[in-house]
């Protein structure tokens, strides 16, 4: 399989990142690439490496694996379309540690400074690397591969504490998941509802404003903070959800299942809340939980409807919706009357992620 090549002027965009995380294409630096790089400098001074290791401060819980890897594809992108004074052997090794998935343990506490150190650690020997299910010293990783660690040069540490890998990687991870639950939520109301509702609409509306702003920055350019967008986003996959809870209640009543939407809906609703006052990492940050909770509560009026003695289908949309449930019902096949539901609720939330959703304006369930 050929590499992507990183090219100065070509910045990554969504759609490739979209591809590269479903293809597992491996990453190299493009021919145009090599005259971005700074020559080697005197080494690094003491005080500029600690600075770093001061820096590598982050606590909470891990950030997810595939996020940590997309963040060293961001570090190496912004090397090559904005010169940062990183030499090309640092870049090449980031590029080396994302193909091999060699990922560094990066904090989701802490914000862009700390996750930055976290993930230049590892090119001084240093820190903890996950590898294949393993938690390991970043020494016995590189040892794996008969890697040294880098002798940084004066001002590689100063320019490996700038950018917002973190952010952005959180970012495109929830406008992804964004633009498949917005999807979904089309395709689900299909079955039940005539006509496109006002949820729906405002979430395509700030969906594609967030799109416009997180490509922007992945480009490199001077944009505003990606916040106020973010912010819009997260109140409409709170809405989007909200609706889909209701649904739901309306299918089963009592304590369980739509009590239990309603509840999720009303968190969601109230972790929207001051989004576009936080930073760009917390905000990123939180637009995902967001989304994942918008899964869920889609997964749950699906699981609601599947379980339903009766659903009446929307004319014309009975062929798609028997096959979706159908679908549905194979994937997530519950666990009978009196069992505890939470198997099939991430189940029912994993189907919402993974299924093939029709794009907006096809016919039928794919």
């Amino acid at each position: 399989m050929s590499a992507h090549l990183l090219t100065p002027g070509a910045p990554l965009t969504l759609s490739t990142l979209a591809e590269l995380r479903a293809s597992g294409e491996t990453v190299a630096l493009g021919p145009e690439a090599a005259a971005r790089f700074a020559p080697a400098g005197a080494p690094a001074a003491e005080p500029e490496l600690a600075a770093l290791r001061a820096q590598a401060c982050g606590t909470g819980p891990e950030a997810p694996q595939p996020l940590v890897r997309l963040m060293l594809l961001l570090a190496a992108q912004q090397a090559v379309n904005q010169p940062t004074g990183l030499p090309r052997p640092t870049v090449e090794r980031l590029l080396a540690m994302y193909n091999r998935e060699l990922l560094p343990v990066v904090f989701e506490q802490g914000g862009d400074d700390a996750a930055r150190a976290h993930l230049a650690l590892p090119l001084l020997g240093e820190g903890e690397i996950n590898y294949q299910g393993y938690r390991l010293a970043t020494a016995d990783a590189f040892s794996l591969f008969s890697w040294e660690p880098l002798a940084l040069r004066a001002g590689e540490a100063e320019a490996l504490r700038r950018g917002a890998p973190f952010a952005l990687a959180y970012a495109v991870d929830a406008l992804l998941r964004a633009r498949h639950l917005a999807r979904a939520a089309a395709a689900v109301r299909v079955l039940l509802a005539p006509a496109e509702t006002v949820e729906e609409t405002a979430f395509q509306t700030v969906l594609n404003a967030a799109e416009q702003a997180v490509t922007g920055a992945l480009g490199g350019q001077e944009s505003a903070p990606l916040a106020p967008a973010l912010g819009q986003l997260v109140a409409a996959a709170a809405a989007l959800g909200q609706a889909a809870a209701t649904r739901a209640a309306q299918y089963v009543a009592g304590p369980g299942l739509g009590a239990a939407a309603l509840g999720l809906a009303k968190h969601t609703a109230t972790s929207s809340q001051l989004v576009a006052a936080e930073s760009d990492a917390y905000a990123a940050l939180r637009t995902r939980q967001v989304v994942e909770n918008a899964e869920q509560l889609l997964g749950v009026e699906l699981l609601a409807a599947a379980g339903a003695p009766a659903v009446e289908l929307v004319a014309g949309a009975t062929s798609p919706g028997e096959m979706l449930l159908a679908a549905f019902r194979a994937a997530v096949p519950g666990g009978g009357p009196g069992a505890a539901p939470y198997p099939a609720l991430r189940q029912a939330a994993a189907f919402v992620r993974r299924y093939a959703w029709p794009v907006a304006g096809s016919n039928g369930v794919q």
